[in-house]
Parts: C-alpha cells; structure tokens; sequence
C-alpha cells in the first residue's frame, strides 16, 4: 500500500485508492496514531492536575513514574502474549492513568497528613497503607472484576480488552504499593506537596463541605424528588442509544479513507462494500 502511494504521489496524477490493503493499513496508522496521543494528553493533563494538586517536582514526577511503569507493564504483558493494538485495546492507555493516580493519591494523602500529625516517614507510610492500603486494593479488585466480566463476552476484541484491562489494574495496584513504598520514606513531605494558598484563601475543604452537608439536609426533599426525576428521564433515554455496528463511522467525514470510499459509491453503479 505505501509503495503504490509512493509511485502515485510522484506520478503528479489524480488518483483514489481503495481496497482492503489500503484500508487496513490506514486503520493501522490510525490506530498506532491515536495510541501515541492519548498517550501524551494523558500525560499532560495529569502534569497539569498534579502541578495544581502539589506544586513540586517530585509531587508531579513520583505519580506519573507510577503510571508509566503500570502502562509499560501492561502494553509489555499484551506484547508478550501476541495481543494485537485494535480500537478498544487503545483506550487502555487512560484506564491505566486513571487508576494509577487513584491509587497514587489516596496512598500519598493519607501519608501527608501522617506526617502532618508528627509521624516520621516509615512510621506514616506504614499508617497509610494500613488505614487506606486495603481500601485501595478493594477498589483495584472490584474494578478488575468489572472488566473482568467482559472476558464473557463473544465478540474477541471486548473479550480481549476486559482480560488486559483486569489485569492491567491489578498490575497498577502492584506498583503503586511497590513503588511508593521505595519513594516516599526517601523524600521530605514539603518535596512532595507545598501548602496551597490559593485554595486557603477561599476557606477550608472541611468548611465548604460541611456548608455542603448541612445545604443538602435542608432541602432533603427537592434533592430527593428531583434524584428520581432524573432517574427515569435517564432510563427512558438509555432506549433512545442507538447501536453502530459500521467501521466505516470510526473515520470522519474528511478522512481520506471515507473520501476514497465515498469516491467509488458513486462512481459504480452498483456500489462498494469492501470496508464494510
């Protein structure tokens, strides 16, 4: 495919190529593409949280080293056992950072405050990890589970995804423990977060959330009410979802994929169906 594009490109012809080759390769490079940037806008977006959250280099560096390692190990356990990168196998990539900075954050903020409270780093590490240690690993294997569930399913590439993303955040759970437990004890708590003013200024996480405690017991009721108005307007919309079994959507409308098929429909009279 790329060898005709080649000869095309240096031709100086018109042209429109289609066909299963031409149309699997351009998915292969889409799907290899799409990997590489949600790669990258995970990770920037997590700097930017994290920059906000504990504004200091190893407050930003330690949860993403954490991340990294669990998508590494992840993408290495699917290159291992021969798994192919396909549509749904891509968006392990932000499944794997988001338990990853769940995990990070509850351990690390319960080690802060630890150490808040006159504990020494060893001391307060092993505090966290029993008071949120176990809490942390239950939500790990309630969500492995979950995906898990989809390992039931007859269609290989949902099959494919629940197996790799269980273990995937099992695997993330692992060096979360592992890898805080080497880090922390090593740094200073104002290395890893410095108090943040601004968010002082506007007055206390506490205060705002007992403000928030006592709005909701007030108008007890109305949230009540108005809980399960939206409950059955939701239910009676998830009918409304319709289902999209075309490969051909996964392409915009000016890709050129769909523009070389869109080409041939017209073209020939009684159609194309080769994408499809």
């Amino acid at each position: 495919s790329r060898s005709i594009d080649t000869i095309l490109e240096a031709s100086g012809l018109e042209y429109q190529v289609s066909g299963i080759p031409y149309i699997r390769t351009r998915y292969v490079e889409k799907l290899s593409g799409e990997l590489l940037m949600f790669l990258s806008l995970s990770a920037l977006l997590l700097v930017f949280c994290l920059t906000l959250l504990y504004r200091t280099f190893w407050g930003v560096l330690a949860p993403l080293i954490v991340a990294l390692c669990a998508i590494v190990w992840t993408l290495g356990l699917m290159g291992g056992t021969g798994e192919p990168i396909t549509i749904l196998s891509n968006l392990l990539i932000p499944v794997m950072f988001v338990v990853a900075m769940s995990d990070v954050i509850h351990i690390v903020t319960k080690y802060l405050t630890m150490t808040e409270q006159g504990q020494q780093p060893q001391e307060a590490l092993r505090s966290a990890l029993q008071q949120v240690g176990f809490a942390t690993f239950l939500t790990s294997l309630t969500t492995a589970i979950g995906f898990g569930a989809l390992t039931v399913s007859k269609v290989g590439p949902m099959r494919m995804f629940g197996l790799y993303a269980a273990c995937g955040v099992m695997i993330t759970f692992v060096v979360t423990i592992a890898a805080l437990t080497y880090i922390l004890p090593k740094l200073k708590p104002s290395q890893i977060a410095k108090p943040n003013k601004g968010l002082a200024a506007i007055g206390s996480w506490e205060g705002w959330l007992s403000g928030l405690d006592r709005w909701i017991k007030s108008h007890a009721t109305a949230i009540a009410v108005g809980g399960l108005i939206l409950l059955l307007l939701a239910g009676w919309l998830t009918t409304k979802i319709p289902v999209n079994n075309y490969l051909l959507e996964d392409m915009g409308k000016e890709d050129p994929v769909r523009k070389s098929m869109g080409f041939f429909e017209t073209q020939f009279d009684g159609g194309v169906r080769t994408y499809e």
